[in-house]
């Protein structure tokens, strides 16, 4: 099928916009599954250029990326018999190719998108062993690589919102109600301003979000780091940006608290109020 030339530049320009918001942000019915055992592997070795900086947010660091197709090619074979394995019912296996496959996949985008899929699928692997713990890990691993993609190389916005829902339900399921209810809306309103920059191009006319210039407090985003504890996933993504996509839902729920809340009465209103309830009799 080819896309017409207009439709190209309005979806660009409206995964243009979502990364704009998602860099200036930045400064439990899902386990009731039947349960597969599935043995404990090891942790595969990863190359010292697969090492990512616990400190570091990767939205800050820009570079030109080089991708070795050799490295490339065997992530994804691994990727590919590791769902082969698991479609097969050999949930050991299938775990542990799809690890090799996330922690060997080169650095850059196009290995981001290998490890993406694979984090996913080890976290269903996860639920189904009842463990609803590397659930959260693993589907914060790929909401994390997911938003590098989304800014750096396109990726569809449905993509990245599918994995933050995951990652939501996971918070959830881990009793961490306010953090999945903010990721929840972190994850529509993504979805809801990518259809208004859409419309947008299509009207010319801008879309505003009052929202958004609404002032706000320091949001309270936790020390814990789901990622971090995972010595599988936390080779390929860090508790910096694992904190900083906390903080751009919180922040941007918050916002929205703020900005659809009523203004405070006036006095003019407050003593019209007290009239009419001392008219009434009322105290």
């Amino acid at each position: 099928m080819t896309t017409h030339p207009r439709t190209a530049t309005v979806i660009a320009g409206s995964i243009a916009a979502l990364a704009s918001i998602v860099i200036g942000l930045s400064g439990s019915g899902a386990f009731a599954r039947q349960a597969v055992p599935v043995p404990e592997v090891p942790v595969p070795e990863v190359p010292p250029s697969g090492a990512v900086s616990e400190t570091v947010d990767p939205l800050a660091v820009e570079g030109v990326e080089t991708v070795d197709p050799v490295a490339l090619g065997a992530a994804q074979t691994k990727l590919d018999a590791g769902v082969s394995a698991y479609q097969a019912g050999q949930a050991g296996q299938a775990q542990t190719l799809l690890g090799e496959a996330y922690s060997e996949a080169p650095v850059g985008s196009e290995g981001d998108r290998v490890a993406m899929e694979a984090a996913r699928r080890l976290g269903f692997i996860a639920i189904e062993a009842r463990d609803p713990r590397g659930a959260e890990a693993a589907f914060a691993a790929e909401t994390l690589l997911g938003r590098r993609l989304l800014v750096h190389s396109g990726l569809p916005v449905q993509r990245y919102t599918q994995a933050i829902n995951r990652w939501a339900a996971a918070s959830g399921a881990m009793g961490r109600a306010s953090e999945s209810a903010a990721l929840g809306f972190y994850a529509r309103e993504l979805r809801r301003r990518q259809e208004a920059a859409v419309s947008s191009e299509i009207l010319r006319r801008e879309a505003v979000f009052d929202a958004d210039t609404k002032s706000i407090n320091e949001v309270s985003v936790g020390d814990h780091c789901v990622t971090g504890r995972d010595p599988l996933l936390s080779r390929r993504v860090n508790c910096a940006e694992e904190m900083n996509t906390r903080r751009e839902a919180i922040e941007l729920q918050a916002r929205q608290i703020v900005a659809d809340a009523p203004p405070p009465p006036t006095k003019a209103e407050r003593e019209a109020r007290a009239k009419e309830r001392k008219a009434k009799g009322e105290q």
